[in-house]
């Protein structure tokens, strides 16, 4: 019947954003990084963190999807090769990973909540 798995929404939401992280790597020798980042920022990025409150509590395994599409990101703006550093591409960056941006969604949600800076329909 009904299962609680956000898995097949994970795949959807992945799906959406390794189409566009494909436009932006053609665009990658022709765009300047901040550019790039602009791009990513605005387009890549909130397609996967859209609701990303809802259905954050997701297994590792789907997280690690959206982790793997949040890396090639890195990796295309920054232009650095698939055998560089995860930890050296955080830091070139200052990027958080995926499972921490969702943590920061829901702990400024949650604040605001407390704080009654919601519609009353979240409270």
């Amino acid at each position: 019947m009904y299962n609680l798995h956000w898995s097949a929404n994970i795949c959807d939401i992945y799906l959406k954003a390794r189409q566009k992280l494909n436009m932006l790597v053609y665009f990658k020798f022709k765009l300047r990084r901040r550019t790039l980042e602009t791009i990513y920022e605005s387009l890549i990025l909130p397609t996967m963190e859209y609701a990303n409150i809802v259905w954050g509590g997701t297994s590792n395994t789907d997280l690690a999807k959206l982790e793997n599409v949040h890396q090639d990101a890195m990796r295309c703006i920054t232009g650095a090769t698939a055998r560089s550093k995860i930890a050296k591409l955080y830091m070139d960056t200052q990027w958080y990973c995926i499972k921490d941006r969702i943590f920061n969604n829901v702990q400024t949600k949650m604040f605001k909540i407390n704080n009654n800076s919601v519609p009353l329909y979240l409270k």
